[in-house]
């Protein structure tokens, strides 16, 4: 916790992956935001803000087609919170800090007892902790491009689970002043527990059969180029300047305006996956990816 966090964090994971390892499995780390961002943006093309919130801290990534462009966490999360109220109310230890906080709390209303007051309070700072590094993050990254579309926030986490967490976020987030990009909207992850599981879960079989081509892309002042991965085969369903071709996975690298056609020419040999190219957005070439 606190300043030994990230210590504490590179620690445990370098010895779970190691045991991982050891069992013959390939092991690869996932910030739970990014878990959040598979879990719950596929519609979004994985483009958006995903965050978890967990009980020893709060994990943050900015994704743009899949692709981590800004991640990081904060030191606080839900046993900041318990332990906080705790000691302001004198309680030994945080069991019944728990238990009203799981019974009783909505963020969504004024409190009316002590513990509750409490709570609201340490919610409120975990939360303007969360949103001031964010918005530090979008004004100070040299990494990420600049976005032309609104993003959707999805919160996830057992931290987030008390009634009124999302109307609290979402107001703390309006209360910044020029805030560096557009929200869409915020909202919370169909089942918030295991949400990040089932990104790691879609994280990992996109390794076997990539559902989502991988996407970089490369900074280039005031024109932005895309760089990706594209599979090509014989698909019925797929643009007509693709039928009859086949592809072997390469990069192609192109300033973001240029028409989809041209990107697509750039393309040839033979692949084991399908691709349907659905539509060519401002900057962002999209494609969908499936096991034949």
């Amino acid at each position: 916790r606190g300043e030994n966090a990230q210590g504490n964090l590179v620690y445990h994971e370098a010895v779970l992956k190691s045991f991982l390892q050891s069992l013959g499995y390939n092991a690869k780390s996932l910030n739970e935001g990014q878990a959040v961002v598979f879990s719950e943006l596929a519609d979004e093309n994985f483009t958006g803000i995903g965050i978890s919130f967990g009980g020893g801290m709060c994990n943050v990534s900015v994704s743009l087609m899949s692709m981590p462009m800004i991640s990081f966490s904060i030191p606080k999360g839900g046993d900041y919170i318990d332990k906080s109220v705790a000691e302001v109310m004198g309680e030994s230890n945080t069991t019944k800090v728990r238990i009203h906080k799981e019974e009783n709390l909505d963020l969504s209303r004024n409190p009316q007892d002590d513990m509750s007051r409490a709570l609201h309070i340490f919610y409120e700072d975990l939360l303007q902790t969360l949103v001031t590094r964010l918005r530090s993050e979008f004004v100070h990254s040299s990494q990420l491009p600049k976005v032309d579309r609104p993003l959707s926030i999805v919160l996830a986490g057992g931290t987030a689970k008390p009634a009124g967490f999302l109307q609290k976020f979402d107001k703390i987030l309006k209360a910044e002043d020029n805030f560096p990009i557009q929200v869409a909207e915020v909202r919370m992850a169909k089942d918030p527990l295991t949400a990040t599981a089932q990104g790691c879960y879609v994280a990992a079989m996109s390794e076997i059969f990539p559902i989502v081509p991988p996407i970089s892309l490369i900074a280039a002042t005031g024109s932005p180029s895309l760089g990706l991965t594209v599979w090509v085969a014989p698909n019925s369903r797929a643009h007509s300047s693709l039928r009859g071709s086949m592809s072997t996975p390469m990069i192609v690298v192109a300033p973001a305006r240029r028409a989809a056609a041209r990107l697509i020419s750039r393309v040839c040999s033979s692949s084991p996956y399908c691709a349907s190219f659905t539509r060519f957005a401002p900057k962002v070439l999209v494609s969908r990816i499936s096991a034949p």
